[in-house]
């Protein structure tokens, strides 16, 4: 490089466009305030023991609040509307995740037994 003819560069800037925050003073923030009562709490270690339930075989017939297995097939007036078998369904007895009545069909149940519902 030639000292004569000195150093040529070219720069490029972002420049930030200007804020102005007058208005912000005229503004009125209310904070929330929040209660946790006893009764939250309770409900909330309900909710976490129900989302982290386990379960263990049992030899004697199901209960309410068991969780069983089932395979099944519905029918109404001869007609399938499970679209063939539903195999090996997971159950609580008493969660009421099944149509009205079908849950109570399910107490007394023996592993491996089959049992028809109608």
């Amino acid at each position: 490089m030639d000292e004569a003819e000195g150093l040529k560069y070219t720069a490029e800037f972002e420049v930030y466009p200007e804020i102005s925050l007058d208005e912000l003073n005229q503004i009125e923030v209310k904070r929330p305030v929040s209660t946790v009562e006893d009764a939250d709490v309770d409900a909330m270690i309900e909710k976490l023991r129900a989302q982290k339930k386990t379960w263990g075989a049992v030899e004697r017939p199901s209960q309410e609040h068991d969780r069983i297995t089932i395979s099944f097939s519905g029918t109404v007036e001869g007609e399938n509307f499970t679209d063939g078998k539903v195999e090996n369904y997971s159950v609580e007895i008493g969660a009421k995740q099944m149509i009205p009545g079908f849950e109570d069909n399910l107490i007394g149940l023996q592993a491996g037994r089959v049992k028809p519902l109608r």
